[in-house]
């Protein structure tokens, strides 16, 4: 028997535990009833012992009732057997005590009844365990045939026999309702199988369902709320399902919305109202016929209306295609202005270098073919005076100004474009060379000469141009343009305001440039500066108050270089700097050997002012040298002064404060401004040579002389003459006041182991 069956058959045993209380309960009456009569000790244990086990029973009977299930059918089988056996010797018991006590045919009939009723029960009650039942009612029917056997009477004894065919009924019966409960129980439990399949079955549908709800309003909710347009179509063009969004970014009113609406209705109506496709033919062609054969594509589409939509089309199984739609505009556009930044410069909106090499290397495919192009360098003229003078804001707008009138000046096939700083390039195309390249120079230099308006400055500029002209100058854009630069620093150098064409000198005069610029990187390690000193002469004293020094460069190969070959590309290259640090050095050094109190004078770089290590270098110098600070004079131009005033000014003062002395060298050319004699208070104004020159001759120069004198002596400084060269020009110069002067009339520059034979004779020759 399975286990299944097994613990049914005994649940129905557990199955009524009401009649078990009942049977208990008319039992332990019938014996108390017996016990009332005889009075008898022995039966009234037995009352008591048929109470407790009723109770038993029922105690057991419950507990079953509460723990079905959780406790091994066998074991309460079991206790089932061992209480209705106990039980059932309390009647037998019962019986036998009272046949052998008394002869009272009353209590014999209840005894009788109470055993023959309650056997007959048992069988019904015990029908899923006939063993148990049988063996009860044997237990009660068997010890009352005994008793009535020998009680001796005949209906007595007729009654014993009775009662053991009784008993072979009862235990007939019992298997034959074993079987039929057996059947039933069979049934009953397949039927409960069948439904526990179906329920579960109907659990597992109900759960697939709901599952398939959920994920369908997770689909519905996703297709609601996408950030695009989504439709689906039949392989023949018919609208399946869309989402708002699709709706919404075609304007499609409720009709078209419908399923079956046709694709080509969609279209008609977006094409009406502005926002079908740029291209529709190319449209229908390209892309809808792609996904009527079941391809897929992704791509972007303009819209009439000027938006750009990315579209894209994945086939579905069994035909047709499912399509979403994005606005990229925005994008789009976006993309489209940081490839265009990239290209351009921010400030005039010319392309940058990057655009006009792509723009020249094309332009250079024409020329392969046989066309002749030109490329045009342009460097304003004066700019960095502008720049500087009257602030960067003025500044920009003068090269947005510039790029203006560039534009102006261009062909429509030509493109300008800003290099960087105030340097911008052409390239001419579609015109005879070098006579097209000529005519544009002329216009470009006369468009920028005109003066500009801005901020209410007038602002007078110029431009140097450099030409080089393909195929002739070269086939590569970075060939040409470097001609073309080639070209620009010779213009510059001959002058300005003017253009020259490229020509073979031009390369060999850079490539010697870049040698000298090569062996100037190496000089300063090699030790190959050295310093020469020039005596300035007191002219009330006779006496030399200082020596200026002066850099010169002695290279192994090209011998002596002057200052001029070598200063303005080391202020080009970024060497300035370290080679002014190392003339302080030497000059402080040279001038500690010197006898007190003669000076020695520096000449200082804007470069060096804009570094901000100059104070630095100074103190380091002193420092190291032992020269006091009021035997340095630190020489510096007026172009120093139009470089951050601020700064400047607080160097100066800085400088001056620790006891060196600051003269303005090169007094009355360049951007002279009296304002800055009296921003701060300078030891020396130096007179430039260009104004001696001419003296005593030429009036003009007499008068500024003269002016500058008697502007030093109002306000406390001295005034020393450069480049003296006569004794007549020396005599004007001490008519006309002024304190100092040095020049070749008293000695040229000098090595410094020269300088105190030097001092010793000019002393000599100012005395007689």
């Amino acid at each position: 028997m399975s286990p299944e069956v097994h613990g049914a058959l005994v649940d129905l045993v557990y199955a009524s535990p009401g009649s078990v209380a009942l049977s208990g309960s008319i039992a332990s009456i019938a014996i108390g009833a017996i016990a009332w009569t005889t009075a008898d000790p022995i039966i009234i244990v037995l009352l008591l012992a048929g109470v407790t086990i009723a109770f038993a029973r029922i105690l057991i009977v419950l507990t079953y009732r509460v723990a079905r299930g959780g406790i091994d059918p066998l074991g309460w089988e079991r206790r089932y057997e061992a209480s209705s056996l106990a039980f059932a010797c309390v009647p037998a018991a019962t019986c036998l005590r009272a046949f052998s006590l008394t002869t009272d045919g009353g209590v014999h009939l209840l005894v009788a009844g109470l055993t023959i009723g309650y056997a007959g029960a048992i069988i019904g009650r015990g029908a899923a365990r006939p063993r148990t039942a049988v063996a009860q009612a044997a237990l009660m029917l068997l010890p009352l045939a005994w008793a009535c056997s020998w009680y001796g009477a005949l209906t007595y004894q007729v009654l014993s026999v009775l009662l053991v065919f009784f008993l072979l009924a009862l235990t007939s019966v019992a298997h034959g309702l074993y079987e039929a409960t057996l059947r039933t129980t069979l049934t009953r439990l397949e039927n409960e199988g069948v439904v526990a399949e179906l329920q579960a079955r109907n659990r597992a549908l109900q759960l697939v369902e709901a599952q398939r709800r959920q994920h369908a309003e997770r689909f519905n909710a996703a297709v609601a709320n996408m950030s695009q347009g989504l439709a689906m179509f039949s392989a023949s063009g018919a609208l399946l399902v869309c989402n708002l969004r699709y709706s919404d970014l075609y304007g499609l009113p409720e009709h078209l919305r419908w399923p079956g609406t046709m694709l080509d209705e969609i279209l008609a109506f977006r094409m009406q109202t502005g926002s079908g496709p740029a291209d529709p033919n190319g449209f229908r062609s390209q892309h809808v016929a792609r996904a009527t054969r079941g391809e897929a594509s992704v791509y972007t589409l303009p819209l009439q209306d000027g938006r750009t939509m990315r579209i894209s089309h994945q086939p579905l199984t069994g035909g047709g295609w499912v399509t979403t739609h994005e606005d990229v505009t925005e994008a789009v556009r976006a993309e489209a202005l940081i490839n265009y930044m990239a290209t351009h410069d921010a400030l005039t909106d010319l392309p940058n270098r990057a655009e006009f090499r792509d723009r020249l290397i094309a332009a250079l495919s024409r020329a392969k073919r046989g066309e002749s192009i030109a490329v045009l360098c342009l460097d304003l003229d004066r700019f960095k005076a502008v720049n500087d003078g009257l602030g960067h804001p003025v500044g920009d707008r003068l090269l947005v100004a510039v790029a203006d009138r560039l534009r102006t000046a261009l062909r429509e096939h030509d493109a300008v474009a800003r290099l960087g700083g105030d340097e911008f390039a052409i390239v001419q195309v579609g015109v005879a060379q070098p006579t097209g390249a000529t005519v544009l120079a002329e216009r470009v230099i006369e468009a920028l000469s005109a003066p500009f308006e801005l901020d209410g400055h007038q602002i007078v500029i110029g431009t140097s141009v450099g030409l080089a002209v393909a195929p002739h100058d070269g086939l590569e854009p970075d060939d040409l343009l470097r001609s073309a630069d080639m070209a620009l620093y010779r213009a510059k150098a001959d002058g300005k305001g003017i253009f020259r064409f490229f020509e073979a000198s031009m390369d060999a005069a850079m490539q010697a440039r870049r040698s000298l610029e090569t062996d100037l990187r190496l000089a300063l390690a090699r030790g190959e500066f050295v310093l020469h000193y020039q005596p300035i002469v007191d002219l009330r004293s006779g006496q030399v108050n200082a020596c200026e020094a002066l850099l010169r460069w002695r290279h192994p190969e090209r011998g002596m270089v002057s200052p001029l070959d070598f200063i303005g590309l080391a202020e080009e290259i970024g060497l300035i700097v370290p080679i002014g640090e190392w003339v302080l050095r030497q000059a402080c050094a040279d001038a500690a050997a010197w006898p007190a109190p003669v000076r020695v004078a520096v000449n200082v770089s804007p470069a060096q002012f804009r570094g901000q290590s100059l104070v630095a270098a100074v103190y380091g110098a002193l420092t190291t040298s032992g020269l006091p600070a009021a035997r340095l004079e630190l020489e510096i131009t007026e172009a120093v002064m139009l470089e951050n005033t601020e700064a400047t000014l607080a160097t100066l003062t800085r400088l001056k404060d620790m006891g060196a002395r600051i003269a303005m060298d090169d007094f009355g050319t360049g951007y002279s401004s009296l304002s800055y004699l009296r921003t701060f208070p300078f030891d020396k104004i130096k007179i430039d040579g260009s104004f001696i020159r001419n003296l005593p001759g030429e009036a003009d120069a007499l008068a500024i002389v003269r002016a500058i004198s008697g502007l030093g002596e109002s306000l406390g400084m001295t005034t020393t003459a450069e480049g003296v060269e006569t004794a007549d020009q020396l005599d004007s110069l001490k008519a006309e006041g002024c304190r100092e002067v040095q020049g070749y009339l008293f000695s040229r520059p000098i090595p410094n182991e020269n300088v105190s034979e030097a001092l010793a004779a000019i002393g000599i020759r100012s005395a007689a």
